[in-house]
């Protein structure tokens, strides 16, 4: 259904021809806007696995090996607060443990995309300063700016309902994040 609507120019032509009530084109419209967030998501959870993998190549891995865990529930449950975190992670939020947020003693944080965005941007003393983990400081930074704004001068994760976003808004984000990727590469 979705391919139906990607054409522009046919969606232009019945809009013009009013040959469509203004409530199919809201709904048309939403269409187009849940593709958009669709794109986004996609691209969002592409750049998180490139962080992840900047992350494993630094030259120690401090997280792994550190015994003052900072992950605790209160940082984690922004992933479930946030409408948009809620959003990219799908039905992973079911597995959400309202004890422990996503933090396994065993093997650390079980999400491999959805995390928080304060888990790429926060670095303690204990992480080695050598030039890829700068990089991925840098990286994780830009990241978040990413989604400075996005509406209502508000950041992504704290808009309520990523759908009342304006779709424009929504295209000027994907270019964000697509170019962000791009430079990422």
């Amino acid at each position: 259904m979705a391919r139906s609507f990607a054409n522009i120019e046919f969606y232009k032509f019945f809009v013009t021809c009013s040959l469509i009530t203004p409530f199919i084109q809201k709904v048309i419209s939403h269409l187009a806007m849940n593709n958009t967030l669709i794109e986004i998501r996609k691209i969002h959870i592409e750049i998180e696995h490139y962080l992840q993998n900047l992350a494993t190549k630094s030259s120690t891995n401090q997280c792994a090996a550190c015994t003052n865990v900072c992950c605790k529930e209160e940082i984690c449950n922004e992933s479930i607060n946030s409408d948009f975190l809620r959003f990219i992670l799908g039905d992973k939020t079911k597995e959400y443990n309202k004890k422990n947020g996503w933090f396994d003693q065993s093997s650390g944080c079980t999400l491999n995309f959805g995390r928080p965005i304060v888990c790429y941007e926060f670095f303690c003393s204990k992480f080695d300063e050598d030039s890829q983990s700068k990089n991925l400081q840098v990286k994780s930074k830009e990241f978040s700016q990413v989604y400075a704004k996005v509406f209502r001068n508000q950041h992504i994760l704290e808009i309520d309902n990523i759908n009342s976003i304006p779709e424009k808004k929504l295209q000027k984000l994907l270019e964000k994040l697509k170019l962000f990727k791009t430079l990422c590469n």
